[in-house]
């Protein structure tokens, strides 16, 4: 089987039932009941040809040209730019994906490690051949996809062809959304057709990103955030604020980088991965990281109490205070970054019997690693 290029150690794939407390955004909550009606398998319904035809080869069961309730109560998954199919299987995270980390840093992993199978909740992949001519079609309309009122997740493979909103699908929790071509998609566009109030996870590749900064207020609920750009993108970003998302459990930044990320209200998280730069390859080990562009760094001030069991830190700062990380599992930077952590938790984490911990500098595994006798160690 193919093996694609992988972090070692991912951040947790969440799917959460998200309550919202604010009236504007409750609304966006229900579903409304003419979604749940059947509904005629045409044009006023279905506009796109192409989206049309998937629905009538994968969905319409008995093929009388009516999309009942039955017929699609089951569907909770959908990819768009698919094999065409309604399957019992899905992706529990898009770090198992070829598709979806062609840049990131850590080593080969297989693609089914994060595949799951359910009886009763199936996936809806559609096809993106134009129908007509058997080759890619170069526009996609989705809309009638409202109609799939259970929908909670959807992998969108290239946005960049993309037509229709999803806001009529209340109960989309998930989004995974890549433009084929950086800069062809900009989040403006993101914040016009995704429910971004209801997202508990949101993970985007080469969307277009403001320099300004992004302002991720109208997606409180977010547990999983993950920014990812191609490599040498190198995009810097002016401000990142997440101190109301208390919530998060992993955030991952690509390639666009913020001068400081403050992540001390964030308590709950389990994985902080930024990087940015040049990707290489450590042979030996088959590690891949990043070299940084010089003066593109970050500066990360963590919770005091927290549970983050991986970081991966490739910027171009000279130091990373780590004092309050004494849950680390997975640790990766670069030669250059003087790592600042407390003693006590290099004698019980990086002993003689057990390493509890996997260090790795510029793709290298650290195998001697010893406690200073004061009371901070320099990694």
């Amino acid at each position: 089987m193919k093996k694609s290029i992988m972090m070692l150690l991912g951040g947790l794939a969440v799917v959460s039932a998200i309550a919202i407390s604010k009236p504007s955004m409750a609304e966006a909550a229900q579903t409304e009941a003419k979604y749940m009606e059947d509904v005629l398998i045409d044009e006023a319904h279905f506009p796109d040809e192409n989206f049309r035809k998937n629905v009538e080869n994968f969905l319409d069961v008995n093929k009388d040209g009516i999309l009942s309730k039955a017929e699609r109560e089951d569907v909770y998954y959908a990819e768009i730019g698919g094999v065409g199919y309604k399957d019992t299987w899905w992706y529990t995270d898009m770090k198992f994906s070829e598709h979806w980390y062609g840049y990131a840093p850590g080593i080969s992993v297989t693609p089914d490690e994060g595949r799951v199978k359910s009886a009763s909740k199936k996936t809806f992949s559609v096809s993106l051949t134009d129908f007509s001519t058997g080759r890619p079609a170069e526009v996609m309309d989705i809309t009638g996809i409202e109609y799939l009122f259970n929908l909670e997740e959807i992998l969108i493979r290239d946005y960049s062809i993309q037509k229709g909103s999803l806001k009529n699908n209340a109960n989309l929790k998930k989004v995974w959304v890549k433009s084929s071509r950086y800069g062809a998609v900009s989040y403006e566009k993101i914040q016009q057709e995704i429910p971004l109030a209801q997202l508990s996870y949101f993970h985007m590749i080469n969307i277009k990103i403001p320099s300004k900064g992004l302002n991720v207020s109208d997606m409180p609920n977010l547990e999983v955030l993950r920014i990812i750009l191609p490599e040498g993108t190198n995009q810097t970003m002016k401000a990142l604020d997440l101190s109301k998302h208390k919530a998060l459990k992993d955030i991952e930044l690509a390639n666009i980088t913020p001068a400081s990320l403050d992540l001390r209200k964030n308590t709950k998280l389990t994985s902080v991965k930024v990087y940015t730069g040049k990707l290489k390859c450590e042979k030996k080990s088959r590690y891949y990281y990043y070299q940084p562009k010089k003066k593109v760094s970050c500066k990360i001030r963590f919770p005091k109490k927290n549970n983050i069991a991986t970081l991966y830190y490739f910027v171009d700062n000279t130091s990373l205070d780590v004092r309050n990380l004494t849950k680390l599992e997975d640790l990766h930077t670069i030669k250059t970054t003087r790592i600042k952590a407390k003693s006590s938790w290099v004698r019980k984490t990086f002993n003689k019997k057990n390493w509890a911990c996997v260090f790795v500098k510029n793709g290298i595994i650290q195998k001697k690693v010893k406690a200073s006798k004061k009371k901070v160690t320099i990694l």
